[in-house]
């Protein structure tokens, strides 16, 4: 469902096209299959990738509360919101603009 709202929001999609917005997809989970069946549904401008080596649950680099999560990051990667919902990802873009 969220891969849908982002898809379908013209902000979010505004942002990709002026190179002011990056997605990055990261799967979580080691179903590689699962994974790769995925794919076929997320934008071709995001970033699609998984965790092969399982680091973000095994050493905790995330806090990981439920699936999906989102977190914006600025062009330092510093963290703007964290684990916050599309809404609230509109609201902030839409104070930006």
């Amino acid at each position: 469902m969220l891969t849908k709202k982002l898809t379908d929001s013209p902000v979010i999609n505004a942002l990709i096209q002026q190179d002011k917005l990056k997605i990055l997809a990261v799967y979580l989970n080691d179903d590689i299959k699962s994974w790769k069946e995925h794919a076929s549904i997320v934008q071709s401008s995001w970033i699609y990738s998984r965790d092969a080596e399982q680091k973000i649950n095994t050493e905790g680099l995330y806090n990981i509360k439920q699936f999906p999560t989102i977190y914006l990051l600025d062009k330092d990667k510093k963290i703007l919101l964290k684990d916050t919902t599309f809404e609230k990802l509109g609201i902030y873009f839409s104070k930006q603009l």
